[in-house]
C-alpha cells in the first residue's frame, strides 16, 4: 500500500509532503473501541450554524477520511431510521455508554458509499448524470474520475461528453464546480438547477460594487 511504501522511506522523510489531516486520535480510538464492543456513543454534537450543542447518543458503523476531515457513519438517537455522516471535528465532549449495547446492522459499507461522491447518502435512487468536459480540464478527469462509474460517451470540437451513475449531492455538486467553466452538467436535474442558482449568485456578488 501506499502507507507501507512511505513508511519504509524513513530517510526521505523530510522529502515526502503529504496534505496534513487533522489528528482526532482520541476520538478516533473511543470510536473504533466502541464499533469492536458494539457500544453507543454520547456526543455533544455543534453542527456549523448553531450556537449550542446537541446531546446525541450514537451507534457507530464505520468511519472514513473525506478530503482531510475524519467522519463517523452512525444512527443517532433522533434518527434511528436513517444512517448520517458527522463530522469529529463538531464533537465537543464525547464518551462510551458501556452499559447500552446496541445491534449493529449488516450492511456493506463499501456498497453504502458506492453511488456516491463524498459522505452524504440521500435516500434516493442513482441516476445519471450527463456533462460536458471541455478538452484542457479532460486529462484531470480522466486520471481523477469524479465517480468510479465516470465514462465517455459522446465527443464534440471542444470537448467530451461523460456520465457518471450516482445519487446527488453536496459533495458532488461542489466537486463539480470546482472545475469552473470546465465542466457543464447537461442532464436537467436539481443538481443543475442548484449550480446555475449558485453561479448566478456568486455573479451577482461580483458584479456588485462593493
Amino acid at each position: 500500500t501506499v502507507n507501507n511504501i512511505i513508511g519504509e522511506a524513513l530517510t526521505l522523510q523530510d522529502r515526502i509532503l503529504l496534505q496534513p489531516a487533522p489528528v482526532e486520535g482520541d476520538y478516533l480510538k473511543m470510536i473504533i473501541e466502541a464499533m469492536k464492543k458494539n457500544v453507543k456513543l454520547a456526543v455533544d454534537y455543534r453542527k456549523y450554524g448553531d450556537d449550542e450543542p446537541r446531546h446525541l447518543t450514537f451507534e457507530p458503523y464505520c468511519i472514513k477520511l473525506f478530503k482531510q476531515r475524519w467522519y463517523l457513519i452512525a444512527k443517532n438517537s433522533h434518527h434511528l431510521d436513517s444512517i448520517s455522516a458527522y463530522a469529529l471535528d463538531r464533537m465537543i465532549t464525547f464518551h462510551q455508554s458501556l452499559f447500552d449495547p446496541y445491534v449493529p446492522i449488516d450492511v456493506d459499507v463499501h456498497e453504502y458509499f458506492n453511488d456516491v461522491v463524498g459522505i452524504a447518502r440521500m435516500d434516493v435512487e442513482p441516476q445519471t448524470i450527463r456533462f460536458h468536459v471541455d478538452k484542457h480540464e479532460l486529462p484531470y478527469l480522466q486520471t481523477r474520475p469524479i465517480h468510479h462509474s465516470q465514462k465517455i460517451v459522446g465527443r464534440d470540437k471542444t470537448g467530451v461528453f461523460m456520465t457518471i451513475h450516482v445519487i446527488p449531492n453536496t459533495e458532488l455538486l461542489m466537486e463539480l464546480m470546482s472545475y469552473g467553466d470546465g465542466i457543464t452538467v447537461k442532464t436537467k436535474c436539481k443538481l443543475r438547477s442548484d449550480i446555475m442558482r449558485k453561479l448566478g449568485s456568486a455573479r451577482k456578488k461580483y458584479g456588485s460594487s462593493t
